[in-house]
């Protein structure tokens, strides 16, 4: 599981882990070995969750190591995620490296779950926009203007600033050359609801190459090795801010109230992004 900070990665792992510990039997996902043993925080989390308050998501260096052994359309499937929080796998690639443990996890995955959240979104500035932004404080245009002496760049600052779809494109370049192997990779829009509410209509592809072009335009690049879906996510069910929506939220079934779009339409099943991985496994 790769994202940014506040990407949408724990919410998403605590509720697939409160809907597999309570399915039933004949479920397409269920548990199929003993509990593991590290569940703490996603029985807090999975806790929050069904009483639609905000997960807390893991802060750096205290992510843990669940391997879920699960059964997926009667089909075996282990689940490795190391939520590791998005702060220090942003450092990491401020330094163009891995930590162990990702790198490990990485080199030994069949699949990838890319989180992406809609709202965090840094979004790059055309010459344009930065023309009609200097013009509206007041700035005049840089005509016949003295050059300023130049001044060597600070590489971890301009790292910082850069838009959200640069580090996404960057952890995908770190993830394709540490797994040396097909690697399908399994976007997942977060919090989809909240796009829903801006565009009913919308839908995850075309929404990945509006809203982040450059990621869209270096999967499809890179397809080859780097095969790829975008399904829309909502873990949560519903924007919890919204006047009343919690206590809504609250009041229903958690495995009803999650929601998940993809190529073949919507419904509440969060394992969808995982039986694609399970499809497009070399």
């Amino acid at each position: 599981m790769l994202g940014l900070p506040t990407s949408g990665k724990t919410t998403y792992l605590v509720a697939l882990w409160a809907i597999v510990k309570n399915a039933e039997a004949g479920k397409p996902l269920t548990l199929r070995g003993p509990l593991p043993h590290a569940t703490a925080y996603l029985d807090e989390g999975a806790h929050r969750l069904l009483a639609a308050e905000a997960v807390r998501r893991t802060h750096r260096d205290t992510g843990e190591d669940v391997e879920l052994d699960l059964a997926l359309d009667d089909e075996p499937l282990v689940l490795k995620p190391l939520d590791i929080s998005g702060e220090t796998l942003e450092h990491a690639m401020q330094a163009r490296a891995m930590p162990k443990v990702v790198h490990d996890r990485i080199a030994g995955s069949d699949g990838v779950l890319l989180f992406i959240q809609p709202d965090k979104i840094v979004r790059p500035f055309t010459i344009p926009e930065a023309h009609r932004l200097s013009q509206q404080m007041g700035e005049p245009p840089e005509i016949d203007a003295v050059p300023e002496p130049l001044v060597e760049p600070d590489d971890a600052a301009v790292r910082r600033s850069a838009p959200t779809a640069v580090h996404i494109v960057d952890m995908l370049q770190v993830a394709a050359s540490i797994a040396r192997k097909r690697l399908p990779v399994a976007v997942i829009v977060s919090a989809w609801d909240s796009v829903e509410a801006a565009d009913p209509d919308a839908t995850p592809g075309p929404w990945l190459e509006r809203a982040m072009p450059l990621v869209a335009q270096f999967l499809e690049n890179n397809a080859d090795e780097l095969p790829h879906e975008v399904f829309g996510v909502s873990a949560q069910g519903g924007d919890y801010d919204e006047p009343g929506k919690a206590a809504d939220l609250a009041e229903q079934d958690l495995a009803q109230r999650v929601r998940t779009v993809g190529p073949a339409g919507a419904g509440n099943d969060l394992a969808v992004p995982l039986r694609w991985l399970l499809q497009s496994r070399a």
